[in-house]
């Protein structure tokens, strides 16, 4: 059985200029849109959530292969870690809560020249916290963490 539409998919289009995009699942493409070429995968994020669905915002590493792609699942308050090559979750962090580690509504997340990641909050939240990641390795290595 699929999912409902408000369920939310990571996929990644190859766009016209060779330019990665995420598309969502049952959306349609606005007037005047670049429109994906062809699917090149997807991947359920916890596909059992409702209301809004997982994805909010994504970010690629700034490793030079960007090899990790990070989701903001504003929903289940986490931040999903995806091997970009075949979007096999390999981490996350965060949780629901008002305290320090923990989101509430989390909406965006930016990445700086130094690796810090930078998350930001919606509606009651009205915050950001920086994280710094600590005994990271290559996305290749990392196994997934049971769900």
């Amino acid at each position: 059985m699929r999912p409902s539409a408000a369920v939310v998919i990571v996929a990644l289009a190859l766009m016209g200029a060779g330019q990665a995009a995420a598309q969502t699942a049952g959306a349609t493409p606005a007037s005047g849109s670049p429109t994906a070429d062809r699917l090149l995968m997807e991947r359920f994020v916890r596909p059992e959530t409702g209301g809004s669905g997982t994805g909010f915002t994504l970010q690629f590493s700034r490793d030079p292969e960007q090899s990790i792609l990070y989701l903001v699942d504003g929903t289940n308050q986490r931040i999903w870690l995806l091997r970009r090559q075949d979007l096999n979750i390999l981490d996350r962090f965060g949780r629901p809560g008002r305290q320090y580690g923990q989101f509430i509504r989390a909406h965006m997340l930016a990445i700086d020249s130094k690796n810090r990641i930078y998350t930001g909050e919606a509606g009651n939240g009205r915050r950001i916290q920086r994280w710094i990641l600590t005994g990271t390795r290559p996305a290749s290595s990392v196994e997934p963490p049971g769900l």
